[in-house]
């Protein structure tokens, strides 16, 4: 089965905007912590821009959630605690 790159990054995006909000951070936080700006992040959130690795990798430790969630692996969006086990998930 083939993905598209559009279908990936609408996924993607989607859960980068829910678990920024989730934990209450806003866009100008979130890119402040990734160097980047906040109309850079808005084009991530909305897929219009990709994410390089480091900055996939460093999104999942700000939201603390797993890199399977944020790339549509996994269905259930599980915090990831400091010792490696799985809370229970988000409502």
């Amino acid at each position: 089965m083939k993905i598209s790159f559009e279908h990936l990054s609408t996924g993607i995006a989607k859960r980068l905007t829910a678990a920024r909000k989730k934990i209450g951070m806003s866009q100008a936080v979130v890119a402040a912590h990734l160097d980047i700006s906040r109309p850079t992040l808005s084009e991530v959130e909305t897929g219009k821009r990709r994410l390089s690795a480091n900055e996939f990798i460093r999104l999942a430790h700000i939201y603390n959630v797993s890199l399977d969630w944020l790339a549509g692996k996994d269905e259930v969006l599980l915090p990831v605690t400091t010792d490696g086990v799985l809370d229970k998930p988000f409502n």
